[in-house]
């Protein structure tokens, strides 16, 4: 920065910004063992103006990261907390203490919510969710398996709960799948249907048992209040066949 007089008894102020942060790059910055600590990992701006994102390649091997933003000197952590691979909307402070971040290896996506002190790490790289299959007219599939592997459990919960976040894109069967309360909309209440499942509780939806896709369009579960309703026919793991209400 330099100042110019402009001889009137006024000055003019000129910054220099050649090696600074791009109009993308934002004062929040990923610091950790991978990277010495070193302002060279800068979130950079979405389309929402609340969120921030950064991808970055890791080897195999146990880190500590925090997170500072340049423009007020703080510095953002969460006190005994290990992320292996994965975390979703993880809350830190201005007084927590390192992260750790026990890596398999490969790209990671970090995005932070300014607001909100959110944090979510997703590794990239583990394409389980990332590629859904698409649908097949007539095909079978369980309610609540949204990430596919033929079974209902805590990862069908996280595969919606990325999906809302925008980390992964579920489509197709999946998608469908995913829609644990048969309301043709996939939103959080899905994925809650799920954990409670899980956890014992009972529900009213037919979580965990097999149904057939009779629709050729392929709607996604997420439909307009317009859209006509998909007929979806339930098969019980009895003999018989039922429509699901």
């Amino acid at each position: 920065m330099s100042f110019v007089n402009g001889g009137d008894g006024t000055y003019k102020i000129i910054y220099h910004t050649a090696g600074s942060l791009s109009l993308n790059d934002t004062t929040i910055y990923l610091k950790g063992t991978f990277n010495n600590m070193a302002a060279t990992d800068p979130f950079t701006k979405t389309g929402n103006d609340d969120v921030v994102t950064l991808t970055r390649e890791l080897s195999a091997g146990t880190y500590t990261f925090k997170l500072h933003n340049s423009g007020t000197d703080k510095w953002y952590g969460k006190d005994d907390t290990t992320v292996n691979d994965t975390v979703n909307r993880l809350t830190v402070t201005a007084s927590g203490g390192d992260i750790t971040l026990a890596a398999t290896g490969g790209t990671y996506e970090f995005k932070y919510e300014l607001s909100t002190y959110k944090l979510s790490v997703y590794h990239a790289d583990n394409n389980a969710m990332a590629e859904m299959p698409t649908v097949v007219p007539g095909a079978e599939y369980m309610v609540g398996d949204a990430n596919d592997n033929k079974g209902v459990d805590i990862g069908d919960a996280t595969a919606i709960q990325y999906h809302l976040a925008e980390f992964v894109k579920l489509n197709g069967i999946s998608l469908k799948a995913a829609d644990a309360n048969l309301d043709k909309e996939l939103d959080i209440r899905d994925a809650t249907a799920i954990q409670k499942f899980l956890a014992g509780f009972e529900q009213p939806y037919p979580i965990g048992e097999i149904l057939r896709d009779n629709d050729s369009s392929a709607q996604p579960a997420t439909q307009s209040a317009n859209a006509s309703p998909t007929e979806i026919k339930a098969i019980p793991h009895n003999s018989g066949v039922r429509i699901a209400q």
